[in-house]
């Protein structure tokens, strides 16, 4: 790739609109591969960034492109090294003179929102130290259910951000854009941590550029980082997963940092072969008895078990293979409260996750919904005074639970939205903006999942038309776009099955105050149109203009559709043939 400088850029009125750049910015960060690199590049050095405000938006996307796609860091830092030389020249303020211009690096802005995000990441492990705590104190299971929610979204979250940028930082390091005094200052700082998401982030960054700090000179202090990795296994405080991850680095600088997935590639011996083999049947069987081991000792590592399988029937669940893997799901041990609850969060977090297959889910939950856990009496209760817990009403006040939750995350919201108004500074502005992108996406996804998901159950006759009417009320007081967007895919969903001639009257109420709020035009011009769509819809029929196969199709459907596509083509094709053949004599007859 080449490393065409950038020029420097002086502060001008800007020629085109700052969310015009940042959509060509986005433009392009979406079609970059190794092919079309120049050709992007010069359409990028092309972009007017010609003030601070819009270099540091324009570093602000690249970054949160690069830790969020960290499959193609490698192009982004190289993107990145193509505009280092970037830079540009802030006019003097009103108190100082011409001469005391500043000058703003794209080297520079993009170095310090590294180093911020890094430093972030530590303070994140102080919150989920937090949240750990609070959920070891959380003395009602509702408590429990909800701060282990919590904990786990806040985890996926700092995992993956943290890893991000630690591919970031070492594609930018491997192409001298940061010195290994910062290196090695990453890599004693993730020491410092000694937890798990620490030693993972080391271990990658290791793996990325240990090549390039183990030379002659810096032997010695890497010498030193692999005794404390030595010393870390050797401990066992942390979990297996990530001992063998520290293995794996260690392994992988005692075969000259060439990885295995290379050296699988030289041929081998047979006797080789045979020990490798027998090496990892070893390691295999003595991890297996270990988590065997754990398993039968404890009933948290039974109920690890129970949730291990659930997950491994939700990947696999299709229409197809749908009777066998809920018989399979019926012969789990789901025999205790807590592992009741523990399985329907996990059905329902897949399920709101992952909505194009909510159907299935929903399927999956009507099979399960007489399943019933009697709670042994406590030792203040006779012994018929027993708890019965069901499925289906666990499954039920877990939806009420998310769709109550989705009305507190917008108040949520709403204080971030003022916060990012009252911001003063350029940087709390930025930090105010990020919190709020990451909120509201979050929010969003979960809201309408959790509104498919419901709109599902309710097809199944699991959720009747009171409580639906009352979920369509609910959000017709938000009157925000988040609520009225819920509303159309709610209706999109159900309302055939509620516009019926006992409910035509209730349905007409609504659809007046739908055409209220659209008339009104208070709400985004997007909302008004997906509004407008389902009036649309109403006055259709409930019959989409065009109806697709979003819902799976088994294996036996897509052969039938195709056989129908072809007999439709061959039949098209006939009719041209003969067209064309009749087009002669009907020529001959005119004149």
């Amino acid at each position: 790739m080449e490393d065409t400088s950038a020029p420097d850029k002086s502060v001008t009125a800007p020629t085109m609109p700052d969310v015009k750049v940042l959509r060509e910015v986005r433009s392009i960060l979406n079609k970059l591969t190794r092919q079309k690199f120049s050709p992007l590049m010069q359409k990028f050095q092309k972009l007017p960034i010609n003030s601070e405000q819009r270099l540091r938006e324009v570093v602000d996307l690249i970054f949160e492109t690069a830790i969020n796609d960290s499959m193609y860091c490698e192009a982004y830092a190289n993107m990145c090294r193509t505009m280092s030389q970037l830079r540009i020249t802030t006019p003097a303020t009103s108190g100082q003179s011409q001469q005391q211009t500043t000058i703003v690096e794209f080297r520079k802005v993009l170095l310090t929102r590294c180093q911020r995000e890094f430093e972030k990441d530590r303070q994140d492990e102080e919150v989920l130290s937090k949240l750990r705590q609070k959920l070891e104190e959380a003395t009602t299971l509702e408590t429990k259910q909800q701060c282990k929610e919590k904990l786990e979204v806040a985890e996926t979250k700092e995992r993956r951000r943290m890893l991000g940028n630690i591919r970031f930082i070492g594609e930018l390091f491997k192409l001298k854009m940061l010195t290994e005094s910062i290196m090695h200052n990453c890599v004693m700082s993730l020491f410092k941590g000694r937890n798990d998401e620490s030693l993972e982030s080391l271990c990658r960054l290791l793996a990325i550029i240990g090549k390039d700090l183990d030379h002659v000179k810096g032997k010695p202090r890497m010498d030193q980082y692999f005794q404390h990795i030595d010393k870390v296994i050797r401990e066992k405080k942390t979990s297996s997963r990530v001992r063998f991850t520290l293995q794996d680095v260690v392994d992988l600088r005692k075969s000259n940092w060439v990885p295995k997935a290379v050296q699988a590639l030289v041929p081998k011996a047979i006797d080789q072969i045979h020990a490798d083999a027998k090496a990892k049947k070893k390691q295999l069987a003595l991890q297996s008895a270990v988590e065997a081991s754990t398993a039968a000792s404890s009933p948290s590592g039974k109920s690890e078990k129970v949730l291990r399988e659930v997950r491994s029937i939700l990947n696999k669940l299709t229409p197809q293979k749908f009777s066998p893997l809920m018989q399979k799901f019926q012969q789990l041990p789901i025999n205790s409260e807590q592992r009741l609850r523990e399985v329907v969060d996990l059905i329902f977090e897949t399920a709101i996750n992952d909505p194009m297959y909510c159907e299935a889910y929903a399927n999956m939950c009507r099979t399960m919904s007489q399943l019933r856990i009697t709670t042994p009496a406590t030792s203040g209760q006779s012994q018929q005074q027993t708890a019965i817990v069901e499925f289906r009403k666990v499954l039920l006040t877990r939806c009420q639970r998310e769709f109550e939750k989705d009305r507190q995350d917008e108040e949520v919201l709403s204080k971030l939205r003022q916060k990012l108004e009252e911001a003063t500074t350029l940087e709390t502005k930025q930090q105010c903006k990020e919190k709020l992108e990451v909120a509201e996406t979050k929010e969003r996804r979960r809201m309408l999942g959790n509104i498919r998901f419901i709109g599902e159950l309710f097809k199944l006759k699991m959720l009747t038309e009171s409580i639906m009417h009352n979920c369509v009320m609910s959000l017709f007081k938000g009157r925000n776009d988040e609520s009225l967007e819920s509303l159309c895919r709610l209706l999109t969903s159900i309302g055939k099955d509620l516009d019926h001639v006992k409910g035509k009257p209730r349905m007409d109420q609504y659809f007046q105050q739908i055409d209220k709020v659209i008339r009104e035009k208070k709400t985004s011009s997007r909302v008004r149109f997906t509004l407008q769509d389902v009036v649309d819809l109403r006055k259709s029929n409930w019959v989409p203009k065009a109806v697709q196969a979003l819902v799976p199709k088994t294996i036996d459907q897509i052969h039938a559709d195709v056989k129908a596509k072809k007999k439709q083509l061959a039949l098209q094709s006939a009719v041209e043939a003969s067209t064309a053949a009749r087009s002669p004599s009907q020529e001959e007859s005119q004149k």
